[in-house]
C-alpha cells in the first residue's frame, strides 16, 4: 500500500523551488518526440484527470446512462477489459494456429493425431486455471481486488510474450514441447485469477442499476480479444506462405501480449479499489499477525460448496459453447471439412465483431428489474440448444454463407448467456471475504473440464461418431446449465 502523507496539525511541507520549463521526458521512460506510445498522459493524471482513459470512461458512461459521478468507476472495467483482451486473444491465437503448433512442436505423419496433441497442450493451461483461481483468489480476498488483478495481468503478459520466443522441436528436440507446456501452465495460473477477479472488482465497483453492464464490459473485452486473434490469423494466413507461417508467423501474435502489460502498468494509478476490497485490505492491515484470518479457499468451500458446484454446472455450457463455436469451428472448417470452407478466419472475425454488441445489449436488458439476470442466462442457453441442429446443418453444407450464419447464431446465443454471468456470480457468493476464491474455484473448474477440452473433445467426437455426437454433447450441457441456474435461483429466493 502507498505511504500516507503526514497528518499532524503542525506539519507543513518544505517549500519547493519553482520548476524551470523543460522539454525533458520522465526518467526511465524516454519517449521520442511525436511518439504515440503509452504514457501517464495517455490515461490521464488520475482522479479528475482528462487523459484518454478518462475520456473513454466518460464516453462509455454517457452512452450507457451512468451518472457523471460514477464515470471514474468505469476505469475498473477498462483495466479488466485489457486483461480479458489479452487472455482471449492468446487462447484463441493458440487454437487458430493449432496446425502450425502441431508441426513445430509435435511433428508426425498423422496430421489429426498431431492436431489432437496440440489441443491437449491447449487444455494444459485450463488445468492450471483452478489453481490460479485459488492462489490469486486468496490474495484478492486478503489484500484487495486491485493488487491481485494487476499481478495476474502482468504474469499473463510475460508468459504470452514467452510463448512467442519458444524453440521448436527441430531446434531442441523433446525439450520444445516441455517448454511449451510450462509456458501454457503459467498462462493458466494467471488467467485463472485475472478474469474472475476482474468480474468481482468491476461488479463491486459498479453503481446500482449498471452492475451487469460493468461486468459485461470486462467480458466484452474477451470478445474483442477473440476478434483480434481471428483478425491476426486472417491477416497472417493471407500474407504469409505456409512455410513462413510454420517458421515464424505463428510467433508474431504472441509478442503483441506485451501491450496489455504496458496498458495495465500505466492504468494502475487511475483505478480505485472497490469498497469491499478496501475493507478487506484494512482488515488485513489492522489484524497483522495477531489474529490471522481463515483461509479464503477453505471458507469458500465451507460456506458455498453447493453454489460452487452450481456455478460450475452453469458454466459448463458457457465454457464449452464459447470455445467450440468461436475457436474449434474454424479448425473444423479448414482442417476437417473437405473441401475446406473458404475464408473461415475472416468470416469468424465478422461474427465476433457482431457478438460484442449483442452481449452489451443483453447486459443492458438484464439490468432492467423486469428482465433480470437469470432470465438472460436461461434464454441464451435455450437459444443455443434449439439452434444447434439447424446451425450445424448450415455449416456442414460447406459454403461460406452457411458457415457464417450457422456460426453467427451460435455465437450470438453464447454471448447472450455470458452477459450477466459476472453479476450473477457476485450475487451468488454473498460473503466478500471469500467471494474471489469461490468464484475462482467454480468458474475455473468449468473452464478446466469443459472449456479447455472443447477443441480436443469436439475433434474426437466428430472423428469417432460424426457431427450428431457433438450436437448431442452440446445439447446435454445446455440442459445442465438451465437446470443449475434454476436451482441456484430457487436457493437464493429461499434464503432471502
Amino acid at each position: 500500500m502507498p505511504l500516507a502523507s503526514p497528518t499532524t496539525p503542525d506539519y507543513a511541507p518544505p517549500p519547493q523551488p519553482e520548476p524551470e520549463p523543460s522539454n525533458a521526458q520522465p526518467i526511465g521512460f524516454v519517449v521520442p518526440e511525436g511518439s504515440r506510445a503509452f504514457t501517464d498522459e495517455t490515461f490521464g493524471p488520475g482522479p479528475g484527470g482528462s487523459g484518454t482513459m478518462d475520456k473513454i470512461s466518460r464516453w462509455v458512461g454517457n452512452l450507457a446512462g451512468v451518472a457523471q459521478e460514477d464515470h471514474k468507476k468505469i476505469n475498473v472495467c477498462l483495466l479488466g477489459a485489457s486483461g480479458s483482451i489479452l487472455e482471449w486473444f492468446d487462447f484463441s491465437v493458440f487454437a487458430y494456429f493449432a496446425d502450425s503448433f502441431s508441426e513445430s512442436f509435435f511433428p508426425g505423419a498423422d496430421p489429426i493425431l498431431s492436431l489432437m496433441k496440440t489441443f491437449a497442450v491447449f487444455w494444459i493451461a485450463f488445468f492450471f486455471r483452478p489453481i490460479g483461481g485459488v492462489l490469486f483468489g486468496a490474495m484478492g480476498d486478503k489484500m484487495g481486488r486491485k493488487p491481485a488483478v494487476l499481478t495476474a495481468i502482468f504474469t499473463m503478459a510475460a508468459s504470452t510474450v514467452t510463448m512467442g520466443c519458444l524453440p521448436t522441436y527441430d531446434q531442441v528436440g523433446a525439450l520444445a514441447p516441455v517448454c511449451l507446456i510450462i509456458a501454457r501452465a503459467l498462462q493458466g495460473l494467471s488467467v485463472g485469477g485475472q478474469l474472475v477477479g476482474t468480474f468481482a472488482f468491476s461488479v463491486e465497483s459498479a453503481p446500482e442499476g449498471h452492475k451487469c453492464l460493468f461486468g459485461c464490459l470486462v467480458g466484452a473485452g474477451g470478445g474483442f480479444g477473440f476478434t483480434l486473434g481471428s483478425a491476426f490469423a486472417t491477416l497472417l494466413n493471407d500474407t504469409l506462405t505456409p512455410e513462413q507461417m510454420h517458421s515464424f508467423g505463428w510467433r508474431i501474435p504472441f509478442w503483441f501480449g506485451a501491450s496489455a502489460g504496458l496498458a495495465a502498468y500505466f492504468a494502475k494509478d487511475h483505478v480505485e479499489e472497490s469498497d469491499e476490497g478496501k475493507a478487506l485490505a484494512a482488515e488485513a492491515e489492522a489484524s497483522g499477525d495477531a489474529a490471522p484470518r481463515p483461509s479464503p479457499t477453505m471458507e469458500a468451500i465451507r460456506l458455498f460448496w453447493r453454489e460452487i458446484l452450481l456455478v460450475a454446472g452453469v458454466m459448463s455450457f458457457g465454457a464449452n459453447g464459447g470455445y467450440m463455436s468461436a475457436v474449434w469451428l474454424v479448425n473444423y472448417a479448414t482442417d476437417i471439412v473437405k473441401p475446406a470452407i473458404p475464408h473461415a478466419h475472416a468470416l469468424t472475425t465478422i461474427n465476433l465483431l457482431f457478438g460484442t454488441p449483442c452481449q452489451i445489449w443483453a447486459a443492458l436488458q438484464a439490468d432492467k428489474a423486469e428482465v433480470g439476470y437469470t432470465f438472460i442466462i436461461t434464454l441464451g442457453s435455450a437459444t443455443f440448444l434449439f439452434l444447434l441442429i439447424p446451425a450445424f446443418g448450415l455449416i456442414s453444407g460447406g459454403t461460406p454463407a452457411g458457415y457464417m450464419v450457422g456460426q453467427g447464431v451460435l455465437m450470438a446465443a453464447n454471448n447472450m448467456f455470458f452477459a450477466p454471468i459476472a453479476v450473477w456470480m457476485v450475487q451468488t457468493f454473498t460473503d466478500p471475504r471469500c467471494r474471489y476464491s469461490a468464484m475462482g474455484i467454480g468458474y475455473n473448474l468449468a473452464q478446466c473440464f469443459f472449456g479447455g477440452t472443447a477443441p480436443l473433445l469436439s475433434t474426437f467426437l466428430v472423428d469417432s461418431w460424426g457431427i450428431p455426437a457433438l450436437i448431442a454433447y452440446n445439447m446435454m450441457l445446455c440442459i445442465v446449465a438451465i437446470v443449475c441456474v434454476t436451482i441456484s435461483e430457487k436457493r437464493r429466493a429461499a434464503q432471502a
